[in-house]
């Protein structure tokens, strides 16, 4: 039984791969006197705009600037594509498709922006059904070297503003990102973060207890693993995690039985209550695979009974833990009742992030999940349609 359908954009939805071939052609043709023919062109489709200026290197002996060129063109193209048609019969097959209940997507190697521009151009995108991305964690790099935990060291570095607005306009669907306070400069783009609308959480951080307030001040919404690749509370040297008890700040955790013991657990959930704590799996790639190892984070990671270690050091590597799992052990460690489980799990994070999910009411999205006492999943919708 046909369940979805899954679509390439271009050329198939529309085409503006040709408006590409029309920008290089008029150009050569004004600025060279040169003909471009479709079969050259099209031997550099796919590839970058140097491939395509060393073949006119090598035919026409050109020394273009290859960046002030794609910026022109850019801004061409995008006037070009502003009002362009889809292809033939694809309004009419999606719309038969949604009176179907078939569920439809996209595959393409562009960024989630220019298909979700045209799509929502030509009225093809239902509001109500779009995918399931709600948004991108930016987990760094401006975190503490000395808390990297299994990340690549030479990936990180001190805060900058400008490189994070440059996040920003890579992709609209920022909605969060995890920085260390304490490093310099760190405070400042934490209130940038916040005016620009992204929930900034603190971890993988040496911050004492005062720094985490501060950054509270300054708008940060949460602490991300709490307990893991931080500072500790120490009687005598408040870390994150004293900063986390004394603010309002809402507390992930990760309640896989490895990452934090079960009385630790416990002990979090009796001085934070259900109000602040958002259960989560901190799952790596390998999450549903077979015990084995697997590589990850240039590291060789060993996956035996539920626990992801590194191979040469026996460090924690992610998780492969399941939400579903995540709410057996909450209630097994606590005693928390399911309905306050659910609210960890679901409630609290969709306050976080502004979301209209995790409660059943008016006007929030129709995101379900039938489990047995167990917490086995039996089924699952999601806005209504069932996965």
């Amino acid at each position: 039984m046909l369940k979805a359908l899954v679509f390439d954009f271009d050329g198939v939805i529309v085409d503006t791969e040709t408006q590409w071939y029309y920008i290089y052609r008029d150009w050569l043709k004004k600025v060279y006197h040169y003909d471009l023919s479709i079969q050259d062109y099209l031997v550099c489709v796919g590839s970058s705009s140097e491939r395509l200026f060393a073949f006119l290197k090598q035919e026409l002996g050109t020394d273009e600037d290859i960046r002030k060129f794609e910026k022109q063109a850019m801004a061409e193209f995008i006037e070009r594509t502003r009002t362009l048609p889809a292809m033939e019969g694809v309004t009419e097959l999606v719309t038969a498709a949604k009176k179907k209940g078939l569920r439809l997507a996209i595959a393409t190697s562009a960024t989630r922006k220019k298909p979700q521009v045209h799509l929502e151009r030509l009225q093809l995108l239902d509001s109500q059904v779009t995918d399931s991305l709600l948004g991108i964690h930016l987990e760094g790099p401006f975190l503490n070297p000395k808390q990297k935990a299994v990340m690549k060291e030479e990936f990180l570095r001190l805060p900058n503003i400008e490189e994070f607005r440059q996040f920003l306009r890579v992709s609209s669907h920022v909605s969060s990102m995890t920085i260390a306070p304490e490093l310099p400069d760190a405070q400042r783009l934490i209130k940038e973060g916040t005016r620009q609308g992204i929930v900034m959480n603190i971890g993988h951080s040496m911050a004492d207890a005062q720094q985490v307030m501060q950054a509270q001040r300054n708008g940060a919404k949460g602490i991300t693993h709490l307990y893991n690749a931080m500072s500790q509370h120490e009687h005598r040297n408040p870390g994150v995690v004293t900063g986390a008890l004394l603010s309002d700040l809402m507390c992930e955790l990760i309640v896989d039985g490895f990452h934090v013991h079960p009385d630790v657990v416990h002990a979090t959930y009796r001085a934070l209550g259900d109000d602040r704590i958002i259960l989560i799996s901190d799952a790596n790639p390998y999450k549903a695979v077979a015990d084995g190892e697997y590589p990850f984070s240039g590291k060789n990671i060993v996956i035996q009974d539920g626990k992801a270690t590194v191979k040469e050091t026996g460090r924690i590597a992610g998780s492969t833990l399941a939400m579903n799992t995540a709410l057996r052990n909450m209630c097994r460690y606590t005693g928390c009742s399911v309905e306050s489980a659910v609210r960890m799990a679901a409630y609290n994070p969709a306050r976080l992030y502004g979301w209209k999910k995790g409660s059943i009411e008016p006007g929030y999205d129709a995101d379900l999940m039938l489990m047995d006492d167990a917490f086995h999943i039996h089924r699952v919708w999601q806005r209504k349609y069932f996965m």
